[in-house]
């Protein structure tokens, strides 16, 4: 489910994984997802492996990495709501 939530906020644009943190703790997605905030770091790293997502940053040092969402990404994303639509309106 994470994934889903970071490559959603990422569809919408680029953001940064404090960013992405901030709105998941805004909305307490916590509490009716299971998802918790500090997942997120784990997922985007996970993904920039997976090719998921990318990095604008070139530094990869720089701990401010505004990340965005790749082509893989984004049909990922769309695949992955499709599914959740398709369960839901069992």
């Amino acid at each position: 489910m994470v994934r889903l939530f970071v490559l959603g906020l990422l569809y919408a644009r680029p953001r940064h994984g404090y960013e992405i943190r901030k709105w998941l703790e805004t909305r307490r997605t916590d509490l009716w997802t299971g998802v918790l905030p500090g997942s997120i770091y784990h997922a985007l790293k996970q993904m920039t492996k997976e090719g998921l997502v990318r990095n604008l940053e070139v530094n990869l040092r720089v701990p401010n990495q505004q990340f965005y969402g790749d082509d893989l990404g984004i049909s990922t994303c769309t695949s992955l709501i499709s599914v959740l639509n398709r369960l839901y309106s069992l």
